[in-house]
């Protein structure tokens, strides 16, 4: 998040900021301290199933395989997430965000293949405020990094982030 965001939002007269993703106890928080109320809607939740042996080994990161790092879900994100929205929502969301993810590598492969430095920062913010929002915090880091770099970006990274997450796709079926 960048500070000019923050002051923007306060200027514009908001009480509070929260940058994407945005956590369950982070929302309760800044609702808390605008809003007290005795007990928030929904209250704390349940701690969530422990997660089967094979999901928690694929969402382990790989310092030996980049692709793997960035093809790797945030345990505690994706616990967040199981907790708001349940195992199944989770599952289709990644989903979606891996569905979403090959039309965005297009999208930055033309952008690069075209010179294109609006094109490629507009495809990798898209790239990192999708991942984060699911938890796939180090392709978001990466998005972000070429973000700063627009001149040295390509697809290869999350294109094989891409085919990793459509093999454990595969493999869940």
């Amino acid at each position: 998040v960048y500070e000019s965001d923050r002051a923007e939002a306060v200027k514009a007269g908001m009480n509070g900021f929260l940058s994407k993703p945005v956590g369950l106890e982070q929302l309760r928080a800044m609702l808390s301290e605008f809003a007290p109320q005795t007990s928030l809607p929904g209250g704390p939740a349940p701690e969530p199933a422990p997660e089967p042996a094979a999901d928690a080994a694929a969402m382990r990161p790989t310092a030996s395989d980049p692709a793997a790092r960035l093809a790797s879900q945030d345990p505690d994100r994706r616990r967040e997430l199981v907790e708001a929205i349940g195992e199944d929502s989770v599952g289709e969301l990644v989903e979606s965000f891996a569905d979403d993810l090959g039309g965005l590598v297009a999208a930055l492969e033309a952008a690069v293949a075209a010179g294109d430095p609006t094109a490629i920062d507009h495809v990798l913010h898209t790239i990192a405020g999708a991942a984060a929002n699911v938890g796939f915090t180090a392709l978001a880091e990466h998005a972000r990094t070429m973000r700063g770099d627009p001149a040295s970006a390509t697809a290869e990274p999350f294109a094989a982030a891409l085919g990793l997450l459509a093999e454990g796709r595969r493999r869940a079926a």
